[in-house]
């Protein structure tokens, strides 16, 4: 099969032949239509990741989505290393559907960073309605999400922090009429803060914006 093929950590991938994956147990062959192009992603296939198994050759890469042998759409992960997500096919540890109307290429793409603007929002910070949130690097793709994110799950003020202007300027305002009812969760032993204060400086150079990126299987013939 074709893949983006790691065989030195001094240089980047090359498009290349790459022998197919044996399906094992527990997992499932995916023909695969995009993968995530993540920060964690570049760390990992250039060593400077702890997580980095420092295997060559290798297929970068630790989520994407395709389709089953039936057809369906499904966003997956769990690939065994030397593979990974970028190639024709990979042997998936775990597949979710896609829900309809959310195409691969985005999903592809935001999964990753929007897991981890919820896990911040309902494992660290354990939001409780009414609570005031401050997103930190608000203008980044887990930052944009997070804001959004903290709206639907009922903060009663969120404050987005970053250094892009324009970025900010477009980042959505709560619609208190739109949120879903949310039940009080139970008691726990630690809280949020309710209110923050907290003071910037202008850079004197905005920051680029970071986007939501996938690396799309290129279809034979395409060069």
């Amino acid at each position: 099969m074709k893949a983006a093929v790691i065989d030195s950590l001094e240089r980047g991938p090359r498009f290349a032949d790459f022998t197919d994956p044996v399906v094992g147990d527990g997992e499932i062959l995916v023909e695969v239509t995009a993968a995530g192009l993540h920060p964690i992603v570049r760390m990992l296939a250039s060593g400077g990741h702890y997580g980095s198994q420092g295997t060559l050759p290798m297929i970068p890469g630790i989520d994407g989505t395709g389709q089953l042998p039936d057809g369906r759409a499904v966003y997956f992960g769990g690939v065994r290393p030397p593979y990974g997500p970028m190639a024709q096919r990979a042997a998936a540890g775990f597949v979710l559907p896609l829900p309809e109307g959310l195409d691969e290429v985005t999903a592809a793409a935001i999964v990753n960073p929007g897991v981890g603007a919820w896990l911040a929002l309902t494992r660290r910070a354990a939001l409780h309605p009414g609570e005031t949130v401050l997103v930190l690097g608000a203008t980044g793709v887990s930052g944009r999400i997070a804001v959004a994110l903290a709206e639907r799950l009922g903060a009663g003020r969120v404050i987005a922090a970053g250094r892009n202007q324009a970025v900010l300027d477009q980042l959505p305002a709560a619609a208190p009429a739109t949120r879903p009812p949310w039940p009080r969760p139970r008691d726990r032993t630690a809280s949020t803060s309710s209110s923050t204060t907290c003071g910037a400086r202008r850079p004197r150079r905005p920051s680029r914006p970071s986007p939501a990126v996938a690396w799309r299987m290129p279809r034979p013939g395409s060069g």
